[in-house]
């Protein structure tokens, strides 16, 4: 067969007639992506014009309410800041509402964040407000109380002659012959100072960040006006009682004569205690903003446990919960603010029995001999696996069920008796007693049951001491060191 007259092809014969074919399929796609992203932008606009517009009229009751309780909002530009950012977050969940939906960790997370970085932009009161609102994990979701939790981290300290100027103002000059202008610690209310006295005595001075007074009942009347704005849409939160609640706390932290009384009160009880240390008010030193104590020295719980000897370091934790558990159900007087860093260790005579030292009284709760008792009980019936002692106990101490089931409440007690199932001995090195709180407190939430505020307080100890004891495992046994405490509760 002769091939001369056939027509010459090559390797590439036919790609561009392919290549089209591409290009106008490409081309038909993009189409349609852009008009997906049209309809997409299109929907976004529309929802958040929506969320825009559902905002300002948030915004614009929560002014009304400001206005109704007494509150000039242009007059106070603090209140309305925080007014606005709390219409913002409150329309973001009524869209998600609006649409048929469940807020998701997401959106939570996202909005947490929003009222975190608030906190820590206006400082001052609002941040301690949400350090406290942060232990309410009956009450918030998990993603809230993981962002609020981040405002316990390290404030940065206001100037040094701004802090000695009101030391100077409170007590007058000359008072001190130094003061170290580094503070030892600084918070959101506060700041702590190494300073001597003119006979060379060696002292820590508390003091009230200047202005942060205003600012308080600023941030009180903007949380009063949010909680009562949003209580009906949400009853079961019981949001106006979680912010009276949240006030007297801050308010109770601004008194530095309460907190001299406190420390003096505590230091009285556990005076005879040869392994705990409770500094001594200088009272001549001590007003309502300044509160002057003897110096402690030593190291901060958490690295002292870190590296310590086994027979110290389980001394160590032995006393904390030993202690711990006679201002509860002893003293009725016990330090709720359970942050590692109001701790010190101290060197004793003996290497193996170093002292225990209690730091910042602003926080105490008291608790009377009733209901010393009942947590006494409450105790037993959960470390027994008495479901039915257990329910009575938290109806005793004030748990409610809201939807006014009562089997609501046992439901609950069943779960921390399942949590505490989970594990009971120390070398379970898969219990972890914060996430067992967590659990319980989830199970509050979700069925609800309204938790009386001094057992949120004693839950943040507990947890927090209980993570501090599985974290390290110590050779003790945990109830032997809490029973004596408990069986005087119970004796009355």
């Amino acid at each position: 067969m002769n091939d001369t007259n056939r027509t010459p092809t090559t390797p590439n014969d036919g790609v561009g007639e392919r290549a089209a074919a591409v290009l106008d399929r490409a081309g038909a796609l993009v189409a349609r992506v852009r008009a997906h992203v049209g309809r997409l932008v299109d929907d976004v606009t529309r929802d958040a014009r929506a969320v825009a517009a559902e905002a300002e009229a948030l915004y614009a009751s929560l002014v009304d309410g400001a206005r109704v309780a007494g509150v000039a909002v242009r007059g106070s530009p603090r209140v309305g800041r925080v007014l606005a950012e709390a219409a913002a977050i409150a329309a973001s969940y009524r869209a998600v509402a609006a649409l048929g939906g469940e807020p998701g960790d997401a959106l939570h997370a996202r909005c947490a964040r929003r009222a975190h970085d608030l906190a820590v932009e206006l400082r001052g009161p609002l941040l301690k407000v949400g350090q406290f609102a942060a232990a309410r994990a009956d009450l918030l979701p998990a993603a809230w109380v993981r962002e609020l939790l981040r405002l316990t981290d390290r404030v940065p300290p206001v100037a040094a002659a701004t802090i000695l100027a009101r030391i100077d103002a409170e007590l007058g000059p000359g008072r001190f012959r130094s003061v170290d202008p580094e503070p030892l610690a600084a918070a959101s209310l506060a700041q702590v100072h190494a300073a001597e006295l003119v006979d060379g005595t060696r002292v820590a001075v508390k003091v009230q960040v200047p202005g942060v007074e205003d600012a308080v009942e600023a941030d009180l009347a903007a949380l009063r006006i949010i909680a009562a704005a949003f209580d009906a849409g949400a009853p079961a939160l019981g949001l106006p009682v979680v912010a009276a609640e949240l006030a007297r706390a801050v308010r109770a932290e601004l008194d530095y004569a309460a907190e001299a009384a406190n420390a003096a009160r505590l230091a009285s009880a556990l005076a005879g205690d040869a392994d705990v240390l409770v500094p001594a008010v200088v009272p001549e030193l001590s007003t309502a903003r300044v509160l002057t104590l003897a110096r402690v020295d030593g190291r901060r719980l958490v690295d002292y446990l870190a590296d310590a000897a086994p027979a110290a370091r389980d001394h160590v934790l032995a006393t904390l919960l030993r202690t711990t558990a006679e201002q509860i159900f002893v003293h009725g007087c016990f330090q709720a603010d359970p942050h590692p860093g109001n701790f010190l260790v101290v060197p004793g005579a003996d290497p193996d029995r170093p002292r225990l030292a209690l730091l910042d009284f602003g926080c105490i709760a008291t608790l009377d001999a009733p209901l010393r008792a009942a947590y006494a009980r409450l105790a037993l019936a959960l470390l027994g696996g008495d479901g039915a002692g257990a329910a009575a106990g938290l109806a005793a101490l004030g748990f409610v069920a809201r939807d006014g089931d009562p089997r609501t409440v046992v439901r609950l007690a069943d779960a921390m008796l399942g949590a505490l199932r989970e594990g009971v001995r120390l070398d379970d090195p898969t219990f972890d007693p914060a996430a067992a709180l967590a659990q319980a407190f989830a199970l509050a939430r979700r069925h609800p049951v309204a938790a009386p505020s001094h057992f949120v307080l004693i839950g943040r100890v507990l947890a927090t001491l209980g993570g501090l004891v599985f974290a390290h495992r110590p050779a003790i046994q945990p109830f032997a060191a809490i029973a004596p405490a408990m069986s005087a509760a119970l004796v009355g």
